[in-house]
């Protein structure tokens, strides 16, 4: 849950001139979380990763939306 907060705002700062995209990558993002959960609880550190890097790519892709907003507001 350490990146829930972040991940909110930038799906926001996403959306407002992609929402669509935000919202597909939201999803894959909350996707991705569910998948690192459950290999969490398996124990094996190896499996955390099939989630874990979905969820990361997804929101460093919000980042690079938010970041062109910003970027296109001056």
């Amino acid at each position: 849950m350490e990146n829930y907060p972040a991940t909110i705002f930038l799906l926001y700062a996403g959306g407002v001139s992609h929402p669509k995209l935000a919202g597909l990558l939201g999803g894959i993002w909350a996707i991705g979380r569910v998948i690192y959960m459950l290999g969490y609880g398996t124990g094996e550190p190896q499996k955390r990763a099939y989630g874990g890097y979905p969820s990361l790519l997804a929101q460093l892709a919000l980042l690079v939306l938010a970041i062109k907003n910003v970027i296109g507001m001056f």
